[in-house]
């Protein structure tokens, strides 16, 4: 006779470090507003990355970092209607 095995669901601490991880592997690219430089940084990370002057030369290279490494952007906008709205890049 042979003995069927219950399969084990995983704990929910590894689901929830999981989706941690899941959700730090974002970039992020925002304005300060303490030096109106823009930064790139990772979500969830108090630090920059690298900070830049203008958006289009952050953008340019948050956008390599992205591709190589298989991470998605998002941006807050400094102006407009959206200020302050995540958008995906």
């Amino acid at each position: 006779m042979a003995v069927k095995k219950k399969e084990v669901s995983p704990a929910p601490e590894t689901v929830n470090e999981e989706k941690t991880k899941k959700s730090q592997n974002l970039y992020v690219l925002e304005k300060r507003s303490e030096d109106n430089m823009w930064q790139v940084k990772r979500r969830g990370s108090d630090r920059a990355i690298k900070l830049f002057k203008t958006k289009d030369e952050a953008s340019a290279y948050v956008k390599q970092m992205a591709q190589n490494q298989g991470i998605n952007v998002v941006t807050r906008p400094s102006k407009g209607k959206n200020k302050g709205k995540i958008q995906k890049f």
